[in-house]
Parts: structure tokens; sequence; C-alpha cells
């Protein structure tokens, strides 16, 4: 077992740990993983990881908050900008969501174990992403709103019924069902129908 660099930052060798721990959790699953095994796979002692997670719910649930914040920053970077009107910023979300989702699980065929422990221990974890999504849709309904495309009172239960009419394509369980272009044709029909009736209000 190699010792620790004294030059690398706690946060560096965190960042280690959930890299290794990531690896773990893909090819083996969350109830297959020991802090034992992530330990050594971070070339540390267990007893010196624990100065780092209390337990291997902590590591997963870092690991989680990383993979959604780079899920997030794609969705982010798909609606920027003036050029998209309010439809195509929309979709441009949805079909962000859809290309994390199947990177996700065609590369974590142990994902959905995953998600499911944090789901149910750490919900926090998830009412932060779907925050998130919601302020984005605002943020969509709002341009809308100030390029007189819609003209949307209520924008923040507006978003919130459309990020729930929007969950099926940003959960691991259901991708399996179908295809990515069975998605994406799913998506761009609920689009519409949710545009059309935006701009009927």
């Amino acid at each position: 077992m190699a010792p620790i660099q004294s030059s690398e930052t706690t946060e560096s060798i965190r960042q280690r740990i959930l890299e290794m721990a990531r690896e773990r959790f893909t090819h083996y699953g969350y109830g297959k993983t020991a802090m034992a095994d992530i330990a050594k796979d971070a070339d540390m002692s267990t007893a010196n990881l624990y100065r780092y997670f209390g337990n291997k719910l902590d590591i997963a649930s870092a690991c989680a908050r990383g993979c959604i914040q780079e899920s997030l920053d794609d969705q982010r970077q798909a609606i920027a900008g003036g050029q998209l009107n309010v439809e195509q910023k929309l979709l441009k979300l949805v079909l962000t969501m859809i290309d994390h989702s199947h990177e996700n699980i065609s590369a974590n065929t142990h994902i959905n174990e995953t998600v499911a422990m944090i789901t149910s221990e750490r919900p926090e974890v998830v009412h932060e992403k779907l925050n998130a999504q919601q302020e984005m849709i605002m943020e969509i309904l709002a341009y809308g709103n100030a390029t007189e495309e819609l003209n949307i009172k209520d924008i923040t239960g507006t978003a919130k019924t459309i990020l729930s009419s929007l969950i099926l394509f940003d959960v691991p369980i259901f991708i399996g069902l179908y295809t990515k272009e069975e998605f994406e044709q799913r998506a761009r029909n609920i689009v519409r129908l949710l545009m059309k009736g935006l701009r009927a209000n």
C-alpha cells in the first residue's frame, strides 16, 4: 500500500477517494463495495479513509452530487444564450437530460442500486437536483415572458408542473425501457404539448 504523498491537499485526497469509489460502485454495485475496498483502491488504510468520510453512504452521496453537478452544468450550458426560443430551450433541456441518463446507464449497470439507496437515505441530494432543474425551467419561462412568447403569471408553480412531466427522462430506472431515439421522440411530443398549453395560457 503506497503512502499518501504529503504534498496532496485534503481536497485532492477526497477527490481521489471519490474517483476510486465511483469505479467500485460502477463495477461491483453499492452493496458489494466495502469501505476497505475503497481504501485499498485509494492506497490508504481503512482507518485513514474514515478521516475523510464517515461511512460508505457519505461517499456514495458525494459521488452522486458530483455526477448530478456534471449533468446540471450540461443542462445549463444547453439552454444558455438568447439564440433559441422558449420551445427550443425546453427541448434542449430535456434532450440533455436524456443524453446524460443514457450515458450513465450504459456505463454503470448498477446505477439503479445506488440511486435507490441515495433516494431512500439521502433524499436531500435528489431535492437539490430537482430544485436546480426547477430554477432552470423558471429561467426559461421568464425568458419567454420577456420575449413576449409567453405570458405566465405563476412562474414557480408552472415550472414545478413542467418538471413533474419531464421526470421520466431523468430517472435511470426508466432508461432501459426504450431506445434513446424513442425517448427523444417522446420528449419532443411532450414539449410540443406543453408549449401548446403555455402559449394558450
